[in-house]
C-alpha cells in the first residue's frame, strides 16, 4: 500500500521553489535549455511515489537535491516515447516545413 500522496507535498512547493529555479537552471546548463520548474516538480514528485512510509521535510528536500540531469532525460525520452512529450501539431508543421526546405535544395 502506497502511503504517500502527491498532493500533501503541495503545500512544500513554496519552499521548494529556491531548489527548483536551482535544477532547472543547472540543467538549462547542461544542454536542456527546455527544462521549467514544473517539470523539476513533477520529476521529483515522481521519485517519491516509489517512497511507501512518511517523507520527512528534509528527506523531500533532498530527493529534489538529487535529481540530475539524466533523470531528467530518461524522463523526456519515456514520455517522448509514449507521446506525452512537449510535441504540439504547431512543433509538427514547423517540422514538415523544415523537411520541406531541405528536400527543395
Amino acid at each position: 500500500m502506497n502511503v504517500v500522496n502527491p498532493q500533501q507535498f503541495e503545500v512544500w512547493r513554496d519552499d521548494l521553489e529556491p531548489v527548483l529555479i536551482l535544477k532547472a537552471d543547472e540543467f538549462h546548463l547542461l544542454g536542456q535549455k527546455e527544462a521549467t520548474k514544473e517539470d523539476v516538480w513533477q520529476l521529483g514528485l515522481e521519485k517519491l511515489q516509489k517512497e511507501e512510509e512518511f517523507v520527512p521535510f528534509y528527506q523531500f528536500v533532498s530527493v529534489f537535491m538529487r535529481l540530475n540531469v539524466t533523470d531528467y532525460m530518461n524522463k523526456v525520452t519515456i514520455s517522448a516515447y509514449k507521446g506525452e512529450g512537449k510535441w504540439s501539431k504547431d512543433t509538427e508543421d514547423e517540422l514538415e516545413g523544415l523537411l520541406h526546405d531541405v528536400l527543395r535544395h
